[in-house]
């Protein structure tokens, strides 16, 4: 094309069909053509990695059901660009599925949450993690800022939940009365609100 002048002069061999490969390995994870995406992307990295392609891969090997080699690709992600909010999100999230390890989120969220401060998603997977720590205050402090930055009945009956399991009944109360009005559609949550509102009085 004409637009030549754009690219980087001295562009590594490899670096335009690695360009090539992660292009359409995206658009394969858009399509949700996982498997596909995956021979696209792996090709892409191994002509020149870049934390996009080590994420897109990540992503395509968690759709597919490997979730040890997507744990690997979402590190080599963050190894490549600590800045990529989106790998520490989903790397954090694998660590919370069951069995959770907490610990191991933590150490993945903080970092992301000091280079991101206003990602709300990587404040609730902090609070929740440090709820299954017990760290009542920690939990809370993450909740808090992301309630701050976007109310939602979501996060707050997560956080109702987690004060409610630590014998916190006052402020989980609090929360969960927050998180009823916005309830009322859905039967199952409301249920579950019912059920701990009237534990806590």
């Amino acid at each position: 094309g004409g637009d030549m002048l754009a690219t980087a002069p001295a562009a590594a061999p490899g670096a335009s069909e690695a360009h090539a490969a992660l292009e359409r390995g995206v658009a394969l994870v858009k399509a949700e053509k996982y498997a596909e995406a995956k021979v696209e992307l792996e090709a892409s990295m191994a002509k020149a990695p870049s934390a996009e392609a080590a994420f897109y891969l990540g992503l395509s090997q968690e759709k597919g059901g490997d979730r040890a080699a997507a744990e690997a690709s979402y590190k080599k992600a963050l190894a490549l660009d600590p800045a990529t909010a989106e790998a520490s999100e989903n790397l954090a999230a694998l660590y919370l599925d069951d069995p959770p390890r907490p610990d191991e989120a933590i150490a993945v969220l903080e970092p992301a949450i000091k280079r991101s401060p206003g990602n709300t998603q990587l404040l609730v997977n902090l609070g929740y993690a440090r709820g299954l720590k017990h760290d009542v205050a920690g939990a809370s402090k993450a909740y808090d800022a992301a309630l701050a930055k976007k109310d939602d009945a979501d996060v707050r009956l997560m956080y109702g939940t987690m004060l409610f399991e630590n014998k916190q009944r006052d402020a989980a109360g609090r929360q969960l009365q927050l998180a009823l009005p916005h309830a009322k559609d859905d039967p199952a949550t409301l249920a579950t609100l019912g059920r701990m509102l009237g534990a806590t009085h």
